[in-house]
């Protein structure tokens, strides 16, 4: 939200200093994002009368024109068609330098000589306005300096967290500097003229949801002019970056920027028997909205309507046919209270973002809706005449009554640690709003004002003291631990234990949201549609699935690193997935992601020239079988299972203790592609939940044998089809209790071999912990598990 610091003097006295104010709206929890100065360097522009204008006799879309500057008539080619001779309009002449940097000289444009520029307001620094130069009061003389009539101005960005919907205003960011600095608040007032008639002689109001419109206001000013607001009006909206239409729709804008309350303003003379009803949208029913587009409405939408039909979305957008134009001459005034979950469904069905829904979304305070009205009513009276009419349709269904909360001292003291003199907590309560009585028990019952519904509880009234007093007023302390008895970290355990390894194994951690897009998921895996948790009223279309699996997200972050010419890249996730069960209940769980692309990140495979999917398969599946290891787990078994969005056959299913905790395998090159992925990238996705409570367990530790060891290599020839989960079964099965350690070190195929045979090359080691083992001996148990190979798999041997 941007915030001119002149409209801000209005209501509160401010430091000369701008940092201090920053400062202090910083530690009192309001981000400033940025601070822009408008206007600076307009003392060079001056007022330039135009007292000349001709076509350019070389080139149709110029004009050549002659500008009266105060001290000479200059000749200016000027490419604007929204002045006439006599306008005064802003005027920089050879040897200004613009706002911008640019610095002005005398040019020919198309064989005409042109001594200056007349200036658009972006030229201008003004705003983004380009589509014609910027006119100035008849009352301006030439030759008069620009900063006369738009003076340097200093601008805040701020950033409004959703829970603070009251600081969407100038008036809000006034109270809280007020509390901050301990002045008054002085608010604007909201007087009408005389007025005529009533008000329900012309219009009644009806509202058949009153859970979506807690409130709805109808005021109404008779025979006013449309014409363009004052200039320091226009000036003031444009600050705010809001564009100035008339003097009626500004005075809408106006008091929803000056007090947060969004406003809307129907053309009387075209509303259908004079009433207004609140209601819910008919299926298939239609709206043409402000932008012009034509909409189709559902039920879940909520719309203010005629008895014809729908004239506006309830807190998004107005209806055309009932816009403000030249011709009206009654206006009736809107000013209500919407649910911020019906304006969402509207914004977001409708695909509509408007500066009103995204204060209703985060919530408006339907108490001061009335008055609100009542001071835009003032302002159109003021800016283009007319009478007020009588009276206010009020509909107000539930009245809202005001929260209390109990504030007590020795809680205040206990979270804060520091003593709040009473008066300085009265005087911070009352100066935010609040309101704050001292009862019998020496504890505070505080009153909630209307526009702050985030004050809860207590610690929230606390919160409101600390950041007014001053956060860093509070001491440091040291965190203190506590030890409760019985309380089970295994989770906690099982998560560290896994970016601890992972980060170890040369992986880095991503974290990505918890919602992404269906079509993403689409492209990984289409039948898993009909489980996927939809999100009703999605941020985006992009954002509108949870997600079941975090692999879909790290292969995308896998992509834009190698869309930046990172050749390898090795990726974990540690987060949650949804999905919706058979019973159709919401379902979550913990699961560790991986993602590896090119070279695994081992010593000594950096130098390889191509990496092939063997080597990354490898090397996921070796950081999972340490992992099992770390977790004190007896290890984990592998079973080939195809998963849809990885290559046929390159895919197994992880088990633990026969039961299947995740699964690992190489991407499908066709997804590889379409992500302009040219490497391998293997992926592995495991839920956490099995390893919770395992990592706690005693580990018994055994001495290092102190008898050398002794290796046998085998490489045995076998069918296609046997694993190496195989291998291991028989060999663990056969072997004797000193068969340490078997290591799979190649696997061969060639042309000489039998077709559908492979070899695969073994390192065994027999060590015996209370003795020298023998060549007979480890011959003996060698040839026992070869015979086993060639009874259970028909292995060969190559000698």
């Amino acid at each position: 939200m941007k915030v001119p610091l002149s409209w801000l003097r209005e209501f509160v006295a401010l430091p000369d200093t701008v940092e201090d104010l920053i400062e202090k709206l910083t530690f009192s929890g309001i981000e400033v994002e940025g601070v822009e100065r408008v206007g600076e360097g307009l003392d060079k522009v001056k007022v330039g009368r135009i007292v000349e204008s001709q076509p350019h006799p070389n080139a149709d879309r110029l004009r050549l024109c002659r500008v009266d500057d105060g001290e000479a008539e200059r000749q200016v080619v000027c490419g604007a068609s929204n002045f006439a001779v006599g306008d005064l309009a802003a005027f920089a002449g050879a040897g200004t330098v613009l706002p911008s940097g640019l610095k002005l000289k005398v040019a020919k444009v198309r064989g005409e000589v042109s001594e200056g520029m007349l200036c658009a307001e972006d030229e201008l620094g003004l705003s983004d306005d380009h589509e014609g130069i910027l006119l100035l009061p008849e009352t301006a003389l030439p030759g008069e300096a620009l900063s006369k009539y738009y003076p340097s101005e200093t601008v805040l960005a701020l950033e409004i967290t959703w829970n603070r919907p009251d600081c969407l205003s100038i008036v809000g960011i006034a109270r809280e500097l007020a509390a901050l600095y301990g002045v008054p608040l002085q608010l604007p007032e909201a007087g009408v003229g005389a007025t005529e008639g009533s008000i329900d002689d012309f219009v009644s109001v009806s509202i058949e949801d009153a859970d979506a419109c807690p409130r709805y206001t109808a005021q109404m000013l008779r025979g006013v002019s449309i014409q363009p607001s004052p200039a320091w009006v226009q000036r003031r909206l444009q600050l705010c970056g809001v564009r100035p239409i008339n003097n009626i729709v500004d005075a809408t804008n106006y008091v929803m920027l000056e007090q947060g309350q969004p406003l809307h303003a129907f053309d009387y003379g075209l509303l259908h028997n004079k009433e207004i009803i609140v209601r819910r949208a008919k299926a298939g029913e239609l709206i043409r909205t402000l932008d012009d587009q034509e909409r189709e409405l559902d039920p879940d939408l909520l719309v203010i309507a005629d008895t014809q039909g729908p004239v506006a979305v309830a807190g998004v957008m107005g209806g055309a046919g009932s816009e403000i134009h030249d011709g009206t001459a009654d206006v009736l005034i809107e000013s209500a209270g919407f649910d911020p979950r019906t304006v969402r469904v509207g914004s977001v069905r409708l695909g509509l973002s408007s500066e009103s829904s995204h204060r209703f979304e985060r919530g408006v305070d339907e108490v001061g809706s009335a008055e609100a009205g009542t001071r835009a009513l003032a302002l159109m009276q003021s800016w283009g005449g007319g009478v007020p009419v009588k009276g206010i349709v009020d509909v107000y269904p539930r009245v809202y009554t005001s929260a209390k909360l109990q504030l007590r001292e020795t809680q205040l003291r206990k979270v804060l640690g520091i003593i709040v003199p009473s008066h300085e907590v009265e005087s911070i309560l009352r100066s935010l709003g609040f309101s704050p009585t001292r009862g019998s028990d020496g504890n505070w019952h505080v009153a909630i004002p209307s526009f702050r519904r985030d004050v809860t509880c207590e610690a929230d009234l606390i919160e409101e003291i600390a950041r007014m007093h001053g956060i860093d007023a509070v001491p440091e302390q040291l965190p203190r631990i506590s030890i409760v008895a019985d309380a089970d970290d295994s989770a906690s355990y099982a998560v560290y234990a896994c970016r601890a390894l992972l980060a170890g194994a040369g992986f880095n951690e991503a974290m990505h949201y918890s919602f992404l897009s269906g079509s993403l998921l689409d492209a990984w895996n289409e039948k898993d549609a009909a489980t996927r948790l939809l999100l009703p009223n999605p941020v985006s279309e992009d954002h509108g699935v949870m997600r079941n699996s975090l692999v879909p997200q790290l292969v995308e972050s896998l992509a834009r690193n190698r869309s930046r010419q990172q050749e390898s890249a090795a990726l974990f996730e540690v987060g949650t997935v949804y999905w919706r069960s058979d019973t159709a209940v919401p379902t979550e769980a913990l699961h560790v992601g991986i993602a590896l692309m090119g070279q695994p990140s081992i010593p000594g495979w950096q130098d390889r020239n191509k990496v092939s999917d063997e080597d990354v398969y490898l090397r996921v599946k070796g950081v999972l079988e340490q992992l099992a290891l770390d977790m004190h787990t007896d290890g984990l078994q592998f079973a080939v299972q195809d998963q849809p969005y990885c290559t046929p056959g390159h895919a197994c299913a992880v088990l633990l203790d026969d039961v299947q905790i995740g699964f690992i395998g190489i991407v499908r090159k066709d997804i590889c592609k379409a992500r302009r992925i040219t490497l391998p990238v293997a992926v592995a996705e495991l839920s956490i939940e099995p390893f919770q409570g395992q990592r706690s367990q005693s580990v018994s530790c055994k001495p290092i044998p102190a008898y050398p060891s002794v290796s046998r290599d085998l490489a045995a020839c076998v069918p296609e089809s046997v694993t190496h989960q195989n291998m291991l079964s028989i060999l663990s099965k056969h072997a004797p209790v000193e068969l340490t350690d078997i290591r799979l070190f190649d696997i061969f195929r060639s042309e000489e071999m039998d077709q559908g045979k492979k070899s695969m090359g073994y390192s065994l080691t027999y060590q015996s912990a209370t003795k020298t083992l023998t060549d007979e001996e480890v011959n003996r148990w060698h040839d026992r598990v070869k015979e086993a190979l060639r009874r259970e798999v028909g292995a060969t041997f190559r000698e």
